[in-house]
């Protein structure tokens, strides 16, 4: 019987390790795909235009109550191109490579958290306030020209979500998703003793059963 708890016990913790966005509390999700820490709250500043956004983020800090510590170094998602994921593939010519937009990005932090995950304003999972509009990355659209800037974005409605380069030269306005570089930290001790009891409880009703 102790082995069984033992097998239990392993097979709750490895579920928790291997999946790809871990609660890790005081307000944190995990992705361990990418290895970054998302805000469990998608909407922490409304909509605004993206200078506004990237000072925002810049200066932004977030008290962590789980491990008792400040987290200062956030940053808006980054959009890596080329792209070969998305389902629309242009050439912007210039000596510039193809740029990937439109649906089924992968490549991007925030394309992977949309169709690889599967988050989106109506699916959100382990996040809040997941809005169905566009989040501006912190990633230029490197063709644009001065007077056009461009930068990328993408939309999390469940059924519109796409990448794009949005203009930033009109005013046009788009949330913010913070997100940082690594992992918080472990899961808190709180949750691992709860899991530990549930294998308990778990225990004693396969004992009365047997009973």
């Amino acid at each position: 019987m102790n082995k069984f708890l033992i097998a239990l016990m392993l097979g709750v913790f490895s579920v928790s390790a291997n999946a790809m966005l871990i609660d890790r509390g005081g307000g944190f999700i995990y992705d361990t795909d990418q290895n970054i820490t998302w805000t469990q709250d998608a909407n922490l500043n409304g909509l605004g235009i993206w200078s506004t956004q990237m000072s925002w983020v810049a200066g932004l800090s977030l008290f962590d109550s789980v491990r008792n510590v400040t987290w200062s170094d956030w940053r808006l998602p980054t959009t890596s191109q080329p792209d070969a994921s998305c389902g629309t593939q242009t050439d912007p010519g210039g000596g510039f490579p193809l740029q990937g937009s439109g649906y089924g990005c992968t490549g991007s932090e925030m394309g992977h958290l949309f169709n690889v995950d599967g988050i989106n304003s109506t699916t959100a999972g382990p996040f809040t306030n997941v809005a169905a509009n566009f989040y501006w990355s912190s990633t230029a659209y490197a063709p644009s020209n001065i007077i056009e800037q461009r930068k990328w974005a993408q939309h999390f409605g469940q059924s519109t979500g796409f990448q794009a380069a949005n203009t930033t030269h009109l005013g046009n306005q788009a949330h913010a998703w913070a997100v940082r570089d690594g992992d918080v930290g472990p899961v808190p001790i709180p949750a691992a003793v709860w899991l530990f009891g549930s294998a308990l409880g778990l225990l004693g009703w396969i004992r009365r059963k047997k009973a």
